[in-house]
């Protein structure tokens, strides 16, 4: 089974890529969301998962603080940051290679998806 973490504020962006792993993963798959990094990062200090999608500016971290937090775990997962208000290139280039970066854009569905079939391909 594929262990799937989402971090988001937002529910109507929690309701899309819901949405999109349903329509996407024919595996079973489990998904836990938070809508504060302070406690995913909490849970994923103690648990493991496969992947992490997670909005890069959340109630309680923004911006590069976010990715930093997520990619200094030690556990192995594959990692996609999703953002409305940043573009990948205003981010540090520190772990960039550590993760797949999704606008909130028009095209956010076909993204997101792009993204997920990328680490179950």
């Amino acid at each position: 089974m594929i262990k799937i973490v989402l971090i988001e504020d937002d529910s109507i962006m929690i309701s899309s890529v819901k949405l999109q792993l349903k329509v996407l993963l024919k595996k079973d798959y489990e998904l836990i969301a938070f809508r504060r990094l302070e406690k995913a990062v909490h849970y994923l200090e103690n648990n493991q998962c496969d992947l992490v999608i997670s909005d890069i500016n959340l109630l309680d971290s923004r911006g590069q603080d976010t990715i930093n937090k997520l990619t200094s775990n030690s556990h192995d997962f594959k990692l996609i940051i999703i953002s409305g208000s940043f573009n990948q290139y205003e981010v540090s280039d520190t772990n960039v290679s550590s993760y797949q970066f999704v606008p909130k854009d028009i095209d956010f569905n076909e993204s997101i998806s792009a993204a997920i079939q990328s680490v179950y391909s």
